[in-house]
């Protein structure tokens, strides 16, 4: 048996000692960031939506239920429970609703569930079992680890996941089932006090709303909201009006434009870090046509619009930016998707992150952050009212069918059409495939170096995003939808793809539970306390949480600014690559082995078959 030097076994203890120093370094300057969503709030109930048409009892759908002494209760946004039955003591057989049950559109999607528990026999040390009775077959999902999540209201100020595995069985008629526990922590014996279940972490139509209430109030606020004004052009505006009558909404952030010169944004100085350490994501600190919105065009100044044309809102576009269109929602069960877009609004609306204040610089930002709110509201998991998937719309989409896809489609093409539309991203939910990856579309020459190097830069500024699972193909993009109809041809990557011919048109997916691997981030550039790069303690994939969706979320627009040459904090110097031009000889060399993702024959074959793509191509805006 051999022993290691005495020097070297110093150095080693020196090296993991100024390691530690650094982890507590960069631990002691993390500080809470605004985040303009609240994670303690109870869902909105049914009684006090405001919408138009929103149906207090959802079609005559009962919402509450009693068994024994506990009241379960499904009537709030995003609610999901069709009936209780008691099984035994302190055991419980719940079912979820299919999409639009009970109507002439039902769907068999039952994933998402979100009920709630209160009554006198929620005791503290009781432990109660929970069966699922007819959840859609989630069984890799479920044989990963993934655990639904719970929170005690209002002890607990954000959702955790059940403490102990889950139990999987498929009956002999084919029914899935899934089996947790819960022990309650406390007597919920004060009115107010219950515990939510919920499929992952939820995020509801009305969340949406209340964020951005949240961020029009931070604007308006005359102490916090002098810094944002001063950096900061905001807007909010309705671009479409659901079917059940609720407002289908967009925020525009960019850079305050500074006269004589080229865009203000710039944030105040150096630290511009994330405050958790996002490479093992910890807990984060405690008509159409027409719209009418908020903006934000001078200091001290919101004012709303009414009729104003799309192509005249004020801050959308200016002095040549690219405009960076992002979208959630979709399909409102996909949770992870929501909580991606929540990260970019948190990173835009820094303004002490010189990498905020670039992308600012850099960019008009459109997000539209819940396309699909009925569904979000009904507690959907894909569809909307009529049981359409939206995002299979794309292509022609009917105003009075849908009317937000419809708007969508308006936005992207006017951009488009002006040669001003730079990335068009759609957030979403997988439940099969783990990690963080992205669908692109299959391109030729540098347009699918320029999009395999987005994605390997996103890659590089988050832990999470696994480069290897994102596909390019052609063959992806003409996916047929078993049982559901149609195809990934009617989506919004791919439908705008062929009318327009762009190439940063994606759809970024999150697993709800974890990831295969992660990868490795590089430290920044110009980062010398290490705040952007806090040391990560996590060598193997961990479960996902909302603040991994919110790092991934940043990491979409960090990665597009590497893209530019305009990331003040970049992480490329330090990485296998050195600089941009040797990832993208990378991503060239990638491009040639990947022949799949490219599919130059089956292109070629689409080029003869349309007769021709131009790169830029007009849109008829219906």
């Amino acid at each position: 048996m051999s022993f290691a030097p005495r020097s070297v076994a110093a150095e080693l203890r020196e090296r993991v000692s100024r390691v530690r120093e650094k982890r507590a370094g960069a631990a002691s300057r993390a500080h809470e960031r605004w985040r303009p969503w609240d994670e303690s709030a109870c869902p909105v109930p049914w009684s006090f939506a405001g919408a138009p048409r929103a149906s207090i009892d959802l079609d005559g759908r009962a919402g509450k239920w009693r068994c024994g002494d506990l009241v379960f209760r499904a009537d709030f946004d995003g609610g999901n429970l069709a009936k209780v039955a008691r099984a035994r003591d302190n055991c419980y057989h719940v079912w979820t609703r299919p999409d639009c049950d009970g109507t002439p559109h039902e769907t068999r999607h039952r994933t998402w569930f979100h009920f709630s528990v209160e009554g006198d026999g929620a005791r503290r040390g009781e432990t109660v079992t929970f069966t699922i009775m007819n959840l859609n077959k989630q069984g890799k999902l479920f044989n990963n680890g993934f655990r639904p999540v719970y929170r005690t209201h209002p002890a607990m100020k954000a959702y955790e996941r059940v403490t102990e595995p889950c139990k999987t069985h498929v009956t002999d008629d084919g029914a899935f089932k899934v089996t947790f526990k819960h022990r309650f922590e406390k007597d919920l014996t004060a009115p107010g006090e219950k515990v939510f279940f919920a499929f992952t972490y939820p995020f509801g139509a009305y969340d949406c709303e209340a964020m951005l209430d949240a961020i029009d109030a931070r604007f308006e606020d005359p102490t916090h909201g002098e810094a944002l004004r001063e950096v900061i052009t905001y807007g909010r505006e309705t671009l479409a009006t659901s079917l059940d009558g609720r407002k289908v909404e967009m925020i525009t952030i960019t850079g305050k434009e500074v006269r004589g010169g080229d865009g203000g944004g710039g944030g105040g100085g150096g630290g511009g870090g994330d405050e958790a350490n996002e490479n093992e994501t910890p807990p984060e600190p405690d008509a159409p046509g027409d719209v009418a919105g908020t903006s934000v065009d001078a200091p001290g100044l919101i004012h709303r619009m009414s009729k104003t044309s799309i192509a005249n809102f004020p801050g959308r576009n200016s002095r040549g930016k690219k405009v960076f269109v992002v979208s959630a929602g979709v399909h409102p069960g996909e949770k992870p998707g929501f909580h991606m877009m929540c990260g970019v609004v948190e990173f835009l609306l820094r303004v002490d992150d010189p990498r905020a204040a670039a992308a600012r610089d850099a960019y008009v930002f459109n997000i539209i952050p819940c396309l699909n709110p009925d569904g979000a509201f009904r507690g959907h998991y894909r569809c909307d009212t009529l049981g359409q998937n939206l995002n299979r719309c794309y292509d022609a989409p009917d105003a009075a069918k849908q009317p937000a896809i419809h708007a969508a489609r308006r936005l992207l093409a006017a951009h488009a059409e002006r040669d001003e539309l730079g990335f068009y991203v759609d957030l979403h939910g997988h439940v099969n495939k783990r990690g963080c990856f992205a669908f692109g579309n299959s391109l030729e020459g540098r347009d699918a170096v320029e999009a395999r190097a987005w994605a390997r830069l996103v890659a590089l500024n988050t832990p999470h995003f696994d480069f290897n699972a994102c596909d390019f193909s052609e063959k992806n993009a003409r996916m047929k939808n078993g049982g559901e109809g149609g195809s990934k041809e009617g989506s919004g990557r791919v439908a705008m793809h062929r009318a327009t011919g762009l190439p940063h048109l994606y759809v970024v997916e999150a697993n709800y539970d974890a990831s295969r691997l992660l990868s490795h981030v590089p430290p920044a550039s110009n980062d010398p306390d290490g705040r952007a790069s806090p040391p990560s303690r996590a060598l193997r994939p961990v479960k996902y949480t909302p603040g991994t969706f919110h790092g991934v979320g940043r990491a979409l627009v960090v990665a597009a600014l590497d893209l530019l040459g305009r990331n003040p904090m970049s992480r490329v110097p330090a990485s296998e690559f050195k600089s941009m031009d040797g990832l993208r000889r990378w991503a060239s060399a990638h491009c040639r082995v990947d022949r799949g993702g490219g599919d130059v024959a089956v292109r070629a074959k689409e080029r003869e078959r349309t007769g021709g793509w131009p790169a830029r191509r007009a849109l008829e805006l219906k």
